[in-house]
């Protein structure tokens, strides 16, 4: 049924999700969330090995070097620690979101 004056459909006469529907919306959200966690999941080991193996092998290079207060590979390497140690602490707060999300259902 269509409403005289504003020519569209009445809220009530909106058909409903159906059960199937929703239960392949729901396949489909996990398929999604849990590629989102594999994603991060990723990231953060990536960054881990970073954080523990690679830079403070840079730290130490540019400790090497002399002065640190003049010393822009040092400070690069200590920034970049500092980023990838924010990153990884940021991805932990998403994939612990996503594991909630992915654990509570998702309903239309």
């Amino acid at each position: 049924m269509v409403c005289p004056h504003t020519a569209k459909r009445w809220p009530w006469d909106v058909p409903r999700v159906s059960h199937q529907r929703a239960i392949r919306h729901n396949v489909i959200f996990a398929r999604v969330i849990d590629a989102l966690k594999q994603k991060l999941q990723a990231e953060v080991e990536r960054l881990n090995h970073e954080i523990s193996f690679v830079l403070p092998k840079e730290i130490e290079k540019a400790r090497a070097h002399g002065d640190l207060r003049e010393n822009s590979e040092y400070k690069a390497a200590l920034e970049r620690q500092q980023f990838a140690q924010a990153r990884v602490h940021h991805l932990r707060l998403r994939l612990s979101k996503a594991v909630g999300r992915a654990g509570a259902g998702h309903s239309p």
